[in-house]
């Protein structure tokens, strides 16, 4: 909320009365005697903050040339085939990790395809899926179970394959054996 100030004119008076008994030379003399201080402190803090070369004769670097990198510095990173070690790294170890979770997966199903196959008879007397007349449901179980082994070994060989041209297409780039693992 603004508030109005209101001043009497008799303090106002008395203020500028007051200025009035100054001497002018004196307001003059501090006020040129101001102006050169300032100024020399500008000049030697100008000298301070300038931004040159050990050893140079005193001229200022761009702006553009601090923030480039050096030419003598180089950062590049080692690449074959376009790709660097770490990706070299990520590509083996992310089809390496997925054909063990499959071949992981394969293996439980096999167990429990084990334990259905031993608890109905090995003869089938009707198409899969179908049923028979006792434990129809057993061998739906079965049959779904060897169609998932099934696809997952497809899927192993395919993993295996991608692993085998992965590994061929590391040898005719020249990929080190340390960036295989």
């Amino acid at each position: 909320m603004l508030r109005t100030v209101h001043i009497k004119k008799s303090i106002v008076k008395k203020a500028i009365s007051s200025l009035a008994r100054v001497p002018t030379e004196l307001v003059v003399s501090t006020t040129l005697f101001t102006w050169i201080v300032l100024a020399f402190c500008q000049t030697s803090w100008a000298k301070d903050l300038s931004y040159s070369k050990p050893g140079s004769n005193g001229s200022i670097i761009s702006l553009e040339k601090l923030l480039k990198i050096p030419e003598s510095h180089s950062y590049e990173v080692e690449r074959k085939a376009g790709a660097s070690a770490t990706e070299w790294r990520t590509r083996f170890r992310d089809y390496r990790d997925r054909l063990e979770q499959e071949r992981l997966s394969l293996e439980k199903e096999e167990e429990e395809l084990a334990k259905v196959a031993g608890a109905t008879s090995a003869w089938q007397w009707a198409a899969p899926g179908v049923g028979t007349m006792g434990g129809g449901e057993d061998q739906t179980k079965h049959y779904q179970l060897r169609q998932k082994i099934r696809g997952r070994k497809a899927k192993i060989e395919e993993l295996e394959w991608k692993v085998r041209d992965l590994e061929v297409e590391a040898n005719l780039a020249g990929v080190p054996d340390a960036w295989r693992n």
